[in-house]
């Protein structure tokens, strides 16, 4: 009577979650249906080449780069160094003045020991003074030369060479003139003030056409203490600011949270990385980011092919760009100037309920594992300590509930469908449907914990993705390994774990050891957003052919090795402790799947499709495997090894002697 109580009593308060999830998911899908309008850009630096190399006028080059899809510029801010070398100036001492007699009285004003900048191109020295002025204030410019004219900097030449010069007007003036936006890309400066930053803030407000700024350096400029002040002066232009995917920015998550217009998820493809890609393969890049992961601004590196000497650039780089923003079309986008993520209000109780249904469901574990009055006295003060945390608006609440979630219901799920019992492939179908159903009840509740625009900008995320997937295997072997086979008494656990400590170590039990924990290395090392180094080129190949294939590409441990597993597991039956690897390679896709979810700033609908994929292909493989173990069960028969169930346990054998 007691059971049935605690039963319905969790049940209740876990679909009301549910509801809950699913009204806030439903809520997120409406907004990201509405955030579809996407920015292509191409390198400024780029586009002036593609021109010079083409003996065409740059507003002609823009002209046509419009018509294939293009819709913004994009201007790196270039460097002192990169200005010396480009010939637009000379560096020398105050001594060395002399070498330039056109410079006439005013190297009487400088002193022999000075760092100086002669610049032959009087537009070139305004446009380095607007800002080096307020970044550097000791630095003098004399501009009454008549050419070439001078800057002398209170700073050595080489402690220099990475401060932005500014942006070139001409060029931006064009761009406007062309009908496109521009974006730039600002330096950091050493001993950022607030009145330097103010001066940024000025300096960009008369950019025509300004469509977002990104930043150049690892660091933003007066990070972290005038953070305040570098939003202000970004909040009055009423553009976002780029967050530039997989170049993380100390500052830019912290300076996005301060902003009205956020941020804009950005793409591009590093310079070095180039060589790797074709066409093809580039398009396929920019098309995957806008659609599965919310970039809205692609800034597209241009191809150049050193044979062809710079001929037909234009027309190879023009269809390529079309090529691009025909696709996303095709996919319900459209081009302009970024989208910005409207702000998302909702109810905060429909959030507290969520967290309700995680320590819910973490009550029902803890009962399933025979600790039910532990259970019962963390639920109750974790829920407590849910309501405080709610009340204060703490975020970290919210991402403890959303790692319950994820830990919680894939566990539940593995050991509550797992069985001593096999069955036949139809119910093992069936089973394989209803065990993803529960874990997804994880999802729905990782989605409702973790609502929020914040994350779907990428400017707060999950947190701890090798935990979620760590734990949940951690505590299907406990079960498996220990509390099934003692009946979940606590007092036959303890005994089995001493047992088990005291037996001696075999060779052959060590290698299997270090065998499982490389594999559990690999698994963790995969998970997150740095695992593309252990990705083999064949399984690049095959990704690349399921992208094609079927359009939004499942997750390989869920369709080629947990589901399969799982399935083959349902049939079997869990006979015996061999079959425990089998048993927590089979829950690694439970777990996938709801992590699918806690990539938050990918379309739900994308994450839907994606474990909906990977569930019917991995059942297909998975009857695959059924009928090759059925061969190899009838081939090897005779030298089949006794069943080993441990106390307690009667197998349900099938018919032909499985």
């Amino acid at each position: 009577m007691y059971t049935r109580i605690l039963y319905a009593l969790t049940a209740a308060v876990i679909l009301a979650a549910v509801a809950a999830g699913c009204w806030l998911a439903r809520e997120r899908i409406g907004i990201e249906r509405g955030f579809n309008q996407v920015e292509i850009a191409v390198f400024y630096d780029e586009a002036a080449f593609m021109a010079a190399a083409e003996g065409r006028p740059f507003s002609e080059v823009l002209a046509e780069l419009k018509e294939a899809g293009v819709t913004t510029v994009f201007f790196k801010e270039p460097s002192l160094e990169e200005g010396r070398v480009g010939g637009l100036f000379e560096v020398c001492r105050g001594s060395e003045l002399v070498r330039y007699p056109a410079i006439g009285p005013a190297v009487g004003q400088v002193s022999p020991g000075s760092t100086c900048l002669v610049i032959w191109n009087r537009d070139t020295f305004r446009q380095m003074q607007e800002l080096m002025r307020t970044r550097l204030p000791g630095a003098v410019f004399i501009e009454d030369t008549g050419g070439p004219y001078l800057a002398v900097l209170p700073v050595p030449f080489a402690q220099l060479k990475d401060m932005g010069t500014g942006f070139p007007r001409e060029p931006l003036q064009e761009v406007a003139d062309a009908g496109l936006r521009t974006v730039v890309q600002v330096r950091s400066w050493k001993g950022a003030t607030p009145e330097s930053i103010a001066a940024l803030g000025e300096y960009l407000r008369d950019i025509p056409g300004l469509s977002a700024v990104a930043f150049n350096d690892l660091s933003l400029p007066g990070f972290p203490a005038y953070i305040d002040e570098l939003a202000g002066a970004l909040e009055e232009l009423g553009v976002p600011v780029a967050d530039i995917e997989f170049y993380p920015q100390v500052g830019l998550k912290n300076l996005g949270s301060r902003l009205a217009q956020r941020t804009v998820l950005t793409h591009t493809i590093a310079v070095e990385e180039m060589p790797k890609y074709d066409v093809r393969r580039a398009a396929d890049r920019y098309v995957l980011a806008a659609t599965e992961r919310n970039v809205r601004l692609l800034v597209v590196r241009l191809f150049f092919d050193p044979a062809a000497g710079g001929t037909g650039v234009l027309a190879e780089n023009a269809a390529f760009l079309s090529g691009i923003a025909t696709r996303l079309e095709a996919e319900g986008l459209t081009l302009g100037t970024a989208s910005r993520m409207p702000g998302w209000n909702y109810p905060l109780w429909l959030n507290f309920l969520v967290g309700l249904g995680v320590i819910a469901g973490g009550v029902l574990l803890l009962d399933r594992l025979g600790f039910r009055r532990l259970g019962l006295v963390l639920g109750t003060a974790a829920a407590l300590g849910w309501a405080a945390m709610s009340y204060g608006g703490a975020a970290a609440g919210a991402k403890l509930m959303a790692l319950g979630a994820a830990t919680v219901f894939p566990t539940l799920s593995v050991i509550t469908f797992v069985r001593p019992q096999g069955t036949s492939p139809w119910q093992s179908l069936l089973r394989l449907a209803a065990a993803t159903g529960l874990s997804l009840v994880g999802a729905v509740l990782l989605v409702g914990a973790l609502a929020g625009t914040r994350y779907m900008l990428k400017l707060d995320a999950f947190s701890g993705v090798k935990l979620a997937h760590l734990l949940p295997l951690l505590l299907v072997a406990l079960y498996f390994a220990f509390l099934l086979p003692s009946g979940r008494r606590l007092a036959d656990l303890k005994q089995q774990v001493e047992s088990m400590l005291n037996q001696p170590i075999l060779v052959k039990f060590a290698v299997a050891c270090a065998i499982l924990a490389a594999f559990g290395l690999v698994y963790l090392l995969r998970t997150g957003n740095d695992a593309g180094t252990l990705v083999l080129p064949l399984e690049l190949k095959v990704r690349a052919f399921l992208d094609q294939a079927l359009a939004v590409r499942p997750r390989t441990k869920e369709f080629l090795i947990g589901h399969p597993l799982l399935l083959l597991l349902f049939y079997t039956g869990y006979r015996n402790a061999r079959y425990l690897v089998l048993v927590l390679l089979a829950a690694i896709g439970q777990i996938s799947a709801v992590m699918t979810f806690a990539h938050l700033h990918t379309p739900l609908e994308i994450s839907l499709i994606r474990v909906f994929n990977g569930l019917w292909l991995g059942a297909l493989i998975g009857l695959v495997l059924i009928a090759a173990w059925c061969l190899f069960d009838r081939l090897a028969a005779p030298a089949r090894l006794p069943a080993m169930e441990p106390p307690g346990w009667k197998v349900v054998k099938k018919a032909g002697g499985k």
